[in-house]
């Protein structure tokens, strides 16, 4: 692994020592409002807001990890690309490092050495690029420098689609005043509305050109620019042509002198506020640095409010650092990535799902995201598959079809709801009246408990919740079209639900819902159990036509969940262990075998997928996730570990990174399965559920330290490997000093003061407090 990379000595840092890595490493820089995706060479694209509607940079190919933000350097004939693509010289130096909140990209090349330092400020709708210079030889050097960046600046579904004439709408120009490249594209009656991205430059360019084919040159690309062997750029504007900006400055560098230019590359709803921008990040010599510092410091501060220490390096760093970082990433940003074609908003599940994980990191963030869960549910307490801020609700649009109508998606919001409460104590929010998305309003209270009536509700022939275009396995999307398909992991994903919203309205003392709830986990674990059962494992699903789907091929999900939902009972349990072990791999388990090998109409896409990819068959890691808590309800302390090993991207098993192919300090959607002659390729990181899955199954599950409505809980399930583990908590606005040890005995003291059972009481004093848990070996 270390051929190409690895992490700095206190982990905070991957440093990648090569530019072709096996598949283009990314790193997420982002704030609230803005995101950019860059590569290990720059590559990658931004946007602001929504990863459809207000896309800034394209990006082509993750294959080819074209286009990016590149810097060409000339000097004499010579010339070369600092950031390795897209001319792919070898340099003398090269290293890119990724932390959380900056990228930084340094190389050499005839003693010319360059920095690019990139990051998205907190506050703002920008991605800053700064380049420093440095003449490393003994004389003086002539150089010209030219930053390049390639611009959609809109719609990406819409760019993708009608390319030719969407290229009709671009406007670009150079406004001289403030050193920018305006680049947007003319209001129209496809897109009524206009806003405008722009290349912001510290030092007056010479030159610069936004016309694509005046800077490639005719049957040329951004691999051999024609237009870097002229003199000058053409410093035209742009009137309805493929954009790009660049700009040109020449540099003259005494022995050993450096320079800097800082770069902008932004977005604007309004043009004149591009002006302020350039006062208040240009102007302010000292400003762009100051934000630098600030973001970093955020991001450290964040990460460091749950900190584990457990002896294992590699599982510390993913809960501590990476894993954490990619989670409240994807929060913002899961609707899209590197992998992603042109799609936007945010899945209504994996928001769901996510929340629970950011609750206890950022409670502010937690609550604007279930505020927009409970939004975007309607009155029957079901929910949509998705939403943008921009556009809505994802099952509005035509071009939607193929991921609105899931049948699950409300089955995930009492959790979210609940870990919130549990985190905060903030039951005042249960009483807040929030409309639904077609009409009336409720309660938060009342939009969870409809949420698990509609699903608990909504079901076929033998009592089980309808899959209709699909359920956690969105390619079981032709399974239940007809509206007689039945999911048996829905069935369980209920009995879950029910017993979160049935423990609340306890808390509440609200013993109405409380048997409500308790009459609809019993029912449904009566059906899931009297339909779902081969009489050796749970399968998935029936079809519309009834067949049984995941009877020859054993399903991962319906097993785990049978255990998260408390629906297999002590004589079933051998049966669903075996077959859970059945499916393990050296990366994981499989998410069922064998493969299919054809399609089945009757089923869906899964069918059709290559074998071991995706939902045929693949490691899956989020599902495996779900197996590490469900081995920790069953006090197969071991498994879980053995399991959380095998799903860290520097596993034992992904030793072989010419083999395993992708970033080695994030977590990947899938490893391709067996039946595959990639079995062991890495696929689809950062936007997964596995993010969330994996921190709380460490944090709450392993190590055993779970919020609950009357404090802290501890109930760790340790494998016999980690003997003593430090932990850091901040909970309700108290700094939780933990420290759990094997001894003969079980204890908790806290403060030096015996605790009777395992339940902290929450502190109101915002001081620090010190807990020692002792747990019989």
């Amino acid at each position: 692994m270390k051929k190409y990379g690895e992490f700095s000595k206190d982990s905070w840092e991957y440093h990648i020592h090569r530019p072709d890595t096996p598949k283009p490493w990314f790193n997420y820089l982002f704030n609230d409002k803005f995101h950019s995706v860059i590569s290990q060479t720059g590559g990658g694209f931004n946007y602001a807001i929504d990863p459809k509607v207000n896309r800034i940079l394209r990006y082509d190919n993750v294959d080819t990890d074209l286009s990016g933000r590149y810097l060409f350097i000339k000097e004499e004939d010579e010339i070369w690309s600092a950031n390795w693509q897209p001319l792919k010289k070898a340099q003398d130096k090269w290293l890119t490092v990724f932390g959380p909140g900056y990228t930084f990209i340094r190389s050499e090349y005839r003693r010319i050495s360059v920095e690019m330092r990139f990051f998205v400020p907190l506050n703002e709708t920008m991605e800053i690029w700064s380049i420093t210079v440095k003449n490393n030889s003994d004389r003086k050097r002539k150089v010209h420098l030219y930053p390049f960046i390639d611009v959609i600046s809109g719609d990406v579904d819409m760019e993708a689609r009608y390319r030719n004439i969407m290229k009709l709408y671009n406007v670009a120009y150079f406004d001289r005043g403030i050193n920018t490249l305006m680049l947007y594209k003319m209001a129209s009656s496809a897109r009524e509305f206009q806003n405008y991205s722009y290349f912001m430059s510290s030092l007056k360019p010479v030159s610069y050109e936004t016309e694509k084919l005046n800077f490639f040159g005719q049957y040329h690309t951004v691999e051999n620019p024609e237009g870097l062997k002229r003199p000058y750029l053409s410093s035209s504007d742009n009137r309805g042509e493929d954009m790009i900006g660049a700009f040109q400055y020449t540099l003259d560098l005494a022995p050993r002198q450096e320079k800097k230019i800082d770069l902008i590359i932004g977005f604007s709803e309004k043009k004149g506020t591009v002006s302020n921008v350039y006062k208040r990040f240009i102007q302010d010599k000292k400003r762009i640095e100051r934000e630098f510092q600030t973001t970093r410091s955020y991001w450290k501060k964040t990460l460091e409010k749950l900190w584990i220490e457990t002896g294992d390096v590699e599982l510390d760093r993913m809960i501590n650092i990476w894993g954490k970082y990619q989670l409240l990433a994807i929060t913002r940003w899961r609707g899209s990535s590197a992998y992603h074609g042109t799609e936007g908003g945010l899945g209504y599940r994996d928001l769901a799902q996510d929340v629970e994980g950011i609750a206890g990191l950022d409670r502010v963030l937690a609550r604007e995201k279930i505020m927009d869960l409970l939004h975007y549910q309607y009155s029957n307490g079901n929910a949509v598959s998705g939403f943008s801020k921009l556009e809505g609700a994802w099952d509005t649009h035509a071009a939607a079809k193929m991921v609105s109508g899931k049948s699950d998606v409300a089955v995930w919001l009492p959790n979210a709801v609940a870990k919130y409460i549990k985190e905060t104590g903030d039951t005042a929010f249960l009483r807040k009246k929030v409309p639904y998305l077609d009409k009336g309003e409720d309660t938060v209270y009342r939009h969870v408990i409809k949420a698990v009536e509609y699903v608990a509700g909504s079901v076929g022939r033998h009592g089980l919740p309808l899959i209709k275009i699909a359920d956690w396995n969105d390619a079981y999307d032709k399974i239940g079209r007809k509206l007689k398909g039945e999911s048996v992991w829905l069935g369980e994903a209920v009995c879950w639900a029910a017993l979160i919203v049935k423990e609340l309205a306890e808390y509440l003392k609200d013993l109405t819902v409380a048997r409500r709830m308790e009459k609809i986990y019993q029912h449904m674990k009566g059906q899931v159990n009297r339909h779902g059962w081969t009489g050796h494992h749970y399968f998935a699903a029936y079809n519309d036509q009834g067949r049984k789907i995941g009877d020859s091929h054993i399903p991962l999900n319906s097993q785990t969940w049978a255990i998260l939902g408390r629906v297999a009972d002590k004589k079933r349990m051998a049966s669903v262990v075996k077959a859970i072990d059945y499916l393990d791999t050296p990366y994981g388990n499989a998410l069922f075998k064998p493969p299919y090998h054809r399609y089945e109409p009757d089923i869906g896409r899964v069918t059709a997928f290559a074998e071991g990819t995706k939902e045929n068959a693949a490691c899956f890691s989020h599902a495996i996730a779900f197996k590490v808590v469900a081995d920790c309800m069953i006090n197969r302390n071991n498994k879980a570990y053995q399991t959380i090993k095998k799903l860290i991207p520097t596993s034992e098993a992904k030793q072989n990174i010419e083999k395993y192919k992708v970033e080695p300090f994030v977590w990947a959607e899938y490893v391709i399965g067996p039946g595959n002659k990639y079995f062991g390729q890495g696929a689809f990181t950062w936007n997964t559920g596995t993010a969330v899955w994996t921190y709380i199954g460490v944090t709450d599950w392993i190590l055993g330290i779970k919020p609950h409505y009357n404090g802290l809980k501890i109930d760790p399930r340790l494998p016999d490997s980690i003997r003593k583990v430090k932990i850091k908590r901040i909970f309700r606005g108290c700094v939780y000093h933990i420290t759990i040890q094997k001894s003969l005995f079980d204890s908790i003291r806290v403060d030096e003061k015996a605790v009777e059972g395992n339940i902290i009481p929450a502190f109101k004093d915002g001081k620090e407090h010190q807990v020692r848990v002792f747990v019989k070996k």
